[in-house]
Order: structure tokens, then sequence, then C-alpha cells
């Protein structure tokens, strides 16, 4: 590194932990990953066995937060990856792109865009709002037949992806010009912005294609508090960077105080272990036992692990052990 942060707090949970990076323009969000792992090796805070990951792809384009993954948090990367998430951005109107963003070649004619009231942007935010069906864009991560859609899409072959589910809780569209409305949404995660962008274009009737994109937060993590990175060296260069305990990725989720001799028995997989975690009588809070469910393990009111409920009981999710402060 040319210019190492001024100070790394939180290195004690570089084997399990995560970090909040604020993305630039440009790099993808692997590149990111992998500027941040020599960066972090260079220093010594990171050994080569340790893996390091994403929660949650940008497109090279965008900016803003990215949850990047240490150690064993590594596998709680579905629960960030369907973390809500909160966006700022700009929809450029007139013309849809094959990507479903100003990167992509224009699809036909460019078209007249109306005037447009506040009103009518606001019915228009309804329309998008809540549970609804959405197309991924062509150009995606998703896999088809086990091909990257990308990849598929780049080769010149047509990719239609099926529809999803997916829940938008908030849009607030307002006009910047004559040809672009700004936009902020809180949606679920698995939510293809592009897609959004796309779809609120051709609902006004004139095409519409991303113009910006920033994360502002997710999963109540907010870009705020991350630090900027560049490429490729990986530098810090706002703010102090800081890894996070893996536990503080699931700030909702119950604790159970368990005698270490439990821990140690989930550490060498002893499965009789669950059970006597189960039947401890300080299962409280918001715990239902619902199938999915998650439950925090701690020895002397330090996480340890996770469990979760299936079908048939308790199962150990990530085990990490004694963190020291």
């Amino acid at each position: 590194m040319s210019s190492e942060p001024r100070s790394i707090r939180g290195a004690q949970f570089s084997s399990a932990g995560f970090i909040l990076v604020d993305k630039t323009s440009g790099p993808t969000s692997a590149a990111v990953v992998g500027g941040l792992k020599r960066a972090l090796r260079e220093i010594g805070v990171l050994d080569k066995a340790t893996k390091i990951g994403h929660g949650g792809t940008l497109d090279p384009m965008a900016t803003g937060l990215l949850v990047i993954l240490l150690g064993r948090a590594t596998r709680l990367a579905d629960l960030a990856l369907h973390a809500d998430k909160t966006y700022s951005g700009v929809i450029q109107l007139g013309y849809a792109t094959d990507t479903d963003d100003v990167t992509g070649a224009q699809i036909g004619e460019r078209s007249s865009v109306p005037a447009l009231s506040q009103a009518q942007l606001d019915e228009t935010a309804k329309k998008f709002t809540g549970e609804i069906s959405q197309r991924p864009p062509s150009y995606s991560a998703l896999k088809v037949d086990g091909k990257r859609a990308y990849d598929l899409a780049r080769a010149g072959n047509e990719v239609v992806l099926a529809e999803r589910e997916i829940n938008v809780g908030k849009i607030e569209l307002k006009s910047l010009t004559t040809d672009q409305v700004g936009f902020v949404i809180s949606s679920s995660g698995g939510t293809y912005i592009r897609s959004l962008a796309r779809d609120i274009g051709a609902f006004i009737g004139c095409g519409g294609t991303l113009a910006s994109l920033r994360r502002e937060s997710s999963g109540g993590f907010s870009v705020d508090n991350a630090a900027t990175c560049n490429l490729p060296t990986g530098d810090i260069t706002v703010g102090e960077l800081e890894i996070r305990p893996w536990w503080e990725l699931l700030p909702t989720v119950p604790c159970i105080d368990v005698d270490e001799s439990i821990s140690i028995g989930l550490a060498g997989g002893d499965q009789r272990a669950l059970p006597r975690l189960e039947s401890n009588s300080s299962i409280g809070g918001n715990f239902t036992g619902l199938p999915g469910e998650l439950l925090i393990y701690r020895v002397q009111s330090v996480p340890h692990g996770v469990v979760r409920r299936g079908e048939s009981g308790l199962e150990l999710a990530l085990h990490v052990g004694s963190v020291p402060n």
C-alpha cells in the first residue's frame, strides 16, 4: 500500500468480522474485495488462509456501501445479501438500453419525455411500491443453465430472466431536468434498481435507464460510517478502517447465555450439545422457535456462534468461539 490507514480498529475480529466500505465508481465489487485483501495482507491484518467476500454486489458504475465479510463471517453472506437496502440515484428518461443503465447500448429510437408534475411522479412511485414482480436485467450475475446471464448476453444470446417477487418499501421521485428524475428507494435484498429504472421509464411511456446509483444503507448500516477504498491498491483514503465483530451483522437476533462446555462441544461437532442449549432457561426475548429462526449463543456475555431452528430442532449455523475484546 502506498499509504496505510491511520489506524485499524477491531483488528482482533479479522477472523470473523466485517468492514463497511464506500465503493467508488468504476471497480467491480470483486475488485474491491481483492484490493482490500491485498492491502490487509500487506500490513499483517489478514493471513492467506482467511476468506474475504462481500454481502451484496454493486455494479461497477455504482457507488456506496459494500459490506465486506472476513473469515468465518463470510458464512453469514446470505443474511447480509437479503438485508433491506436504501439507494439514491438518477433515472435517464427518453430511451432504454440493453443493460438497463447508461453504460449499455441504446434500444430503439429516443422518445420525447412528457412534462411530469410532482403529482404524476408520486402516482408513478405508488405503482412500484409494495410487493411487486420484477424481471432482473439480462446483464446480471444470475445463472441460466449454469452460466452467468451477463456472459450469455455478451455472447449475443437472448436472455430473458424469470420475474421474481420483491418488496419496495419506499420510492421518492423528483424531477431534476426535463429528462432526468432523481430517486430514493428502500427495498428488500435482491431488488435490481436498474430494472426499476427501466420499468418506471416504460410506465411513464418514454423509456428509461439508470444514470447513477448510490447505496446509502444496508441492513441498518449507513455509508456515512464507511471507509472509502481506492483501487487498485486498496488504500483507505477517508476515515479510519474498522473491522467490526460478526455479531453486529445480526442486531435483532436474540441471545442465549450458555456454559462454556456447550460452546466447546459445538466447536467439536458434538450434536449432543444442541439439546442442552435448547433446554437452557435463559432463552427469551423475541425467540419464538419457528423454523429458520436464529439464536446467538454466548459465554460470559461474549458471542460464540449462531444456531438455527430446523424442522427437528436446533442446528449449528456458525461457530466462532471466543474473540478477545
